[in-house]
């Protein structure tokens, strides 16, 4: 695969989709900066709109929380529930 033209954001969703089909995949969840203060307000924004609500979700968290970090959140409460 080349990566040449890929942005940060690609990079990052190509990741997490590997990572969401298959949790054996070791990646490092460091990289994504998911601290225990921004999955905390992830979190209350998931109960607030739900967790199919990703723009809504963006829009009640802090400006400095990614759109990375919330997928990741989800993906790892998703894997919690298995």
């Amino acid at each position: 695969m080349e990566l040449t033209n890929l942005t940060e954001r690609k990079v990052e969703d190509k990741i997490l989709r590997l990572f969401e089909k298959d949790d054996e995949i070791d990646i490092d969840l460091d990289y994504f900066d998911l601290t225990e203060e921004k999955e905390k307000e992830i979190k209350l924004a998931l109960l607030k709109v739900g967790i199919n609500k990703l723009t809504s979700i963006k829009n009640l968290v802090d400006i400095n929380i990614t759109w990375a970090q919330i997928r990741l959140c989800i993906i790892l409460i998703r894997f919690e529930l298995q």
